[in-house]
C-alpha cells in the first residue's frame, strides 16, 4: 500500500513537472513568433560571454570603488561616455569618406547615447540630474531590448565582430552603453525621484519631435518608426494606419518611462529607509 502511494506521488510530481515544461515551451514558442529571443548561433556564444565580462567588470569596479567619493565613482562612467562620443564621431567621419547614407545619421534610439552619457557626466547641478535620469532610463530600455531581440539592434555583428569598423563599432558601442548602465546600478550613482518622470517624458517627446519627421523625410526606419521588427506591433500597423502605430509606439515609450522611474524610486526609497532603520538600531 505504501509503495502504491509513493508511486502515485511520483506520478503526480512528474505530471506537474510536464505541465510546467509544456507551459514554458508554449511561452517560448509565443515569444519566438513575436520575434523575441530569436538569437542566432553566434549570439548564443558571444552575447553571454560579453555579458559575463561586463558583469565581472561591474562587480570588480563596484567593490574597488565602494567607499570612494561620488566624483571618483564617476570616473569609469566618464571614460565610457568619452569613448562613445569618439566612436560615434569616428563612425560619422568614416562614412562621410566612404559614402554617406541616411541610415548613418545619429537619429537611432541607441545613437543618442553619445549625447546623453557625456551630458550626464560633464554637466552640473540640475542639468546633470536631468541627464542622469535620461541616461538611466535610456540605458534600461537598451539593456532590455538588446537581450530580448539583439538582431534589430546590432544586426549580424556577432558573426564577425572585427570584419569591419562598422561591425566592431556596432558591437562595442552598444556593449559600452550597457556597461555604463550596469556600472550606474553597481556604484549606486543614480538617485531616482518620482519627479524625474517629467524629465524622461520631455526627453522622449523631444526625441519623437526630431526622429519621427526625419524618418519620413529620409525614408529611414529610425527606432522602428516606419515599421516594426516585432510581429505584434507590425500587425498593429498593418491593421490600422501609420498614425495609430506611431502614436502607440510613443505611448508605450511614455508608459515605459513612468514604470521604470516609478519602480526604481520605490526600490531606492525602500532600501534607503531600510538602511536608516538598520543604522538606527
Amino acid at each position: 500500500m505504501k509503495q502504491f502511494v509513493k508511486q502515485k506521488q511520483i506520478f503526480i510530481t512528474i505530471g506537474k513537472y510536464n505541465i510546467f515544461v509544456r507551459l514554458i515551451d508554449k511561452i517560448c514558442r509565443k515569444l519566438y513568433i513575436l520575434n523575441m529571443f530569436k538569437w542566432t548561433q553566434s549570439e548564443f556564444i558571444v552575447l553571454p560571454i560579453a555579458f559575463i565580462c561586463m558583469l565581472a567588470i561591474t562587480i570588480a569596479i563596484s567593490i574597488w570603488l565602494k567607499n570612494k567619493s561620488e566624483k571618483i565613482k564617476n570616473i569609469p562612467l566618464s571614460i565610457i561616455a568619452v569613448l562613445l562620443f569618439v566612436l560615434e564621431i569616428a563612425k560619422q567621419i568614416i562614412n562621410i569618406v566612404q559614402g554617406y547614407t541616411w541610415w548613418t545619421l545619429p537619429l537611432h534610439f541607441c545613437s543618442f547615447f553619445f549625447v546623453w552619457y557625456p551630458l550626464a557626466q560633464f554637466t552640473k547641478g540640475k542639468w546633470q540630474e536631468i541627464f542622469k535620469t535620461i541616461a538611466f532610463v535610456w540605458g534600461f530600455f537598451l539593456t532590455i531590448a538588446f537581450y530580448v531581440s539583439p538582431q534589430p539592434i546590432i544586426g549580424n555583428a556577432t558573426d564577425s565582430i572585427f570584419a569591419s569598423f562598422s561591425t566592431a563599432h556596432t558591437f562595442f558601442f552598444h556593449h559600452l552603453a550597457i556597461l555604463y548602465f550596469m556600472l550606474t546600478l553597481g556604484l549606486k550613482l543614480y538617485k531616482p525621484k518620482y519627479e524625474h518622470i517629467i524629465y524622461g517624458l520631455c526627453c522622449l517627446l523631444i526625441y519623437a519631435i526630431i526622429a519621427i519627421p526625419c524618418a519620413y523625410i529620409f525614408d529611414t526606419n529610425f527606432c522602428n518608426i516606419l515599421f516594426s521588427d516585432l510581429t505584434l506591433l507590425e500587425n498593429l500597423r498593418l491593421a490600422t494606419n501609420q498614425f495609430v502605430y506611431d502614436f502607440v509606439l510613443l505611448l508605450l515609450g511614455a508608459l515605459g518611462v513612468v514604470i521604470v522611474i516609478s519602480i526604481s524610486t520605490f526600490i531606492y526609497n525602500f532600501v534607503i529607509n531600510k538602511n536608516k532603520k538598520t543604522l538606527g538600531n
